[in-house]
């Protein structure tokens, strides 16, 4: 199917299914978390298995790429250290590719429509999030319940709102643009404020001849937007006021000349470089006082970097599986810390997938990006600068996961396909018309593999579920009924580690609780089943020697204690505990 020849009802099918998209993302967490993104996955693909009953897959690069790289994923279930972690990472990818796959097959006019209502979810939830205090350690988190990811997607929906207000100069964009960038500034996330920056003065560049005028009228809003966010944790009513201020800019915004644009401009900049100086100076804004690479959080980052290229440099080829940085970290650290990202997504998948996927991850990418400057280059002179606001939106996406885990979204990842969606596959090419999977093979093959994603994403989540339940009923103290909600997650699991390992610690404290044998042995076989299937998992090893220990096993549970405190050397915990172990052994 041809996104220029789609029929109008399918486009209503699908328009419906982007908004129910982007309201979940926006309100839930950009589906970051385990059950949300299962739950996509499976929406996602019986919504594949209807749309390419009747259409064609068509030959598209990107594809290509994305499916090399779902697939490094799926081969990595085959070697992968932690395989349940493998396992969802896959499927996290497989929605990802699921929902480029519907966004490819939205015409032009839908997805403009689509990346409308991007700017109004994101408006609302921003409202709502502020208003329900979703704030943590001072900074606007959101309903994304990450500052950074929160101020990646206002730094993008600013700069489209932008761009569509210079094009359509409808006031409403305007005051949306105000909105954005002063909840951006709430998130005080620098890295989304530096890349949105620069995007303000791409669009200049863009828009000086032709629309100079609208552009300054942006800038008047980006200085009220500074001055909001400044005003935010001072006072309500400075607050108020600068909103209220706002309002009437945005009414009235129509009778501003390029001259009064200009007064009215440097005015609200210098109010608002004087009052953002102050309060830096006063130490209101202190987060702003470490901008700098020498900033302790750069440094750590730049140690993730350094330890993660060491490992994935270890396994170049096939990277260790999903889930392989989070557990083998500890063998690869220079200093202490954990972090389950590695804050850098070439370097995340690479530790994931190796060589191969890392070069189909930055394949997509680069086709995409490059049929962003295609379509910019192509575009009629009245949809430029909206293509420039697109380009520099996804730039920013881009360079943003360089330094982040922001990618860790699914939903990001959907709002980058949505803003170079218009050119999925390029209009002009027309070679493709006839050339997709052919008949009962293309409709057995997607229903095939829809069908075992489903299955499997639903596995996982009703398994996941039990598991959530279990740690629930312990908190209440109830056990014996834990077990029984774990007992129906190994049932289901198709990698039960977690499970059995949850069972193992339940059973071990109650033996330590009665110093009854019977909990003991059973302790040490649910903790042998976690082993089978993760033999490297360090808290599983732990537990073991700590079981061990308490059998009279004790130079057996020493060696193994040995052995994980010369792999995890800043466990220094452990190090005191096999000091004591030793001592109680030369008695």
């Amino acid at each position: 199917m041809n996104s220029q020849n789609a029929q109008p009802r399918t486009q209503t099918y699908l328009f419906a299914l982007t908004i129910i998209f982007l309201v979940s993302g926006s309100f839930f967490h950009g589906f970051l978390f385990e059950e949300e993104y299962l739950v996509g996955a499976i929406v996602a693909f019986g919504v594949l298995s209807v749309l390419y009953f009747k259409h064609r897959i068509l030959h598209d690069p990107a594809l290509y790429f994305l499916l090399v790289c779902v697939c490094s994923y799926a081969v990595s279930l085959s070697y992968a250290i932690n395989k349940q972690d493998a396992l969802l990472e896959a499927i996290k990818i497989a929605f990802v590719a699921a929902i480029y796959l519907i966004f490819k097959h939205l015409n032009p006019e839908t997805n403009d429509r689509a990346l409308r209502v991007l700017l109004g979810t994101s408006f609302a939830a921003v409202v709502i999030g502020i208003a329900g205090d979703r704030f943590y350690d001072d900074r606007l988190a959101g309903f994304l319940d990450y500052a950074n990811a929160q101020g990646l997607l206002l730094a993008v929906c600013s700069i489209i709102a932008q761009a569509l207000y210079m094009t359509g100069r409808q006031g409403r964009y305007l005051g949306a643009h105000f909105a954005f960038v002063m909840a951006l500034g709430l998130t005080q996330s620098r890295t989304a404020m530096l890349l949105w920056a620069l995007s303000l003065i791409i669009l200049y560049a863009a828009a000086r001849k032709k629309y100079f005028e609208l552009w300054l009228r942006v800038l008047i809003g980006t200085f009220l937007g500074i001055m909001g966010s400044v005003a935010f944790g001072q006072s309500v009513w400075a607050t108020l006021l600068i909103i209220a201020i706002s309002g009437v800019f945005v009414w009235k915004q129509a009778a501003f000349s390029v001259g009064l644009s200009r007064s009215v401009a440097a005015a609200a900049g210098a109010v608002a470089v004087t009052w953002a100086g102050w309060q830096l100076y006063d130490g209101g804004l202190s987060r702003w006082e470490k901008f700098g690479l020498s900033a302790t959080e750069w440094q750590s980052r730049l140690v993730y970097y350094r330890d993660a290229l060491r490992m994935s440099l270890d396994a170049v080829w096939t990277g260790y599986g999903g889930g392989g940085w989070a557990q083998l970290q500890y063998e690869y650290q220079s200093s202490d810390y954990f972090v389950r990202y590695v804050h850098n997504q070439l370097l995340q998948v690479a530790t994931d997938t190796g060589l191969i996927g890392t070069v189909s991850f930055i394949g997509f990418v680069s086709v995409l990006l490059y049929r962003g400057f295609y379509e910019l280059r192509n575009a009629p002179e009245e949809r430029k600068i909206i293509q420039w606001g697109r380009l520099c939106a996804s730039a920013a996406i881009v360079v943003h996961s360089l330094v982040d885990f922001v990618l860790a979204s699914p939903f990001l990842f959907g709002v980058f396909f949505l803003l170079n969606g218009r050119v999925m596959v390029p209009e002009d090419d027309n070679r493709t018309e006839n050339r997709g999977i052919s008949g009962a093979f293309r409709i057995a093959g997607i229903l095939l593999v829809s069908l075992i994603i489903m299955i499997t994403s639903s596995l996982s989540l009703i398994s996941g579920s039990y598991i959530r339940t279990a740690s629930e009923l312990l908190r209440n103290e109830k056990p014996a009924d834990a077990v029984r909600s774990l007992d129906k997650s190994i049932k289901l699991a198709l990698f039960a580690d977690q499970a059995h390992d949850r069972k193992s610690k339940i059973y071990f404290q109650e033996y330590l609780q009665s110093r009854d044998q019977r909990y003991l042995a059973v302790a040490k076989e649910e903790n042998s089943q976690a082993l089978q299937t993760n033999p490297s998992q360090i808290w599983y090893l732990k537990l073991q020697s700590d079981i061990l220990w308490e059998q009279g096993e004790r130079e057996k549970s020493i060696r193994i204690l040995e052995d994980l405190t010369t792999k995890n050397p800043f466990e220094s915990r452990w190090r005191e505990e096999l000091k004591q172990r030793r001592m109680q052994l030369s008695k």
